[in-house]
């Protein structure tokens, strides 16, 4: 079996993190009100919150895809 060698870009990946914290959050502080009790995911930063989990999830995914 070929083994194949990849380089990861660790800094990249961890300023893109760094990138995704701070929107969400930016999302987070201008649509919060203490007043809305409601679901989590009824509000627009829940749902930012959902779709960055599944990305990140798919993005796991195809980074390892090759590997198999």
């Amino acid at each position: 079996m070929k083994e194949t060698s990849r380089k990861i870009d660790w800094v990249l990946i961890f300023l893109y993190l760094i990138f995704i914290t701070l929107g969400f959050f930016n999302l987070y502080s201008s649509d919060y009100s203490a007043t809305k009790v409601a679901n989590f995911l009824a509000q627009t930063y829940g749902k930012q919150l959902l779709w960055i989990i599944l990305s990140l999830f798919f993005a796991f995914l195809l980074m390892n895809v090759g590997s198999v």
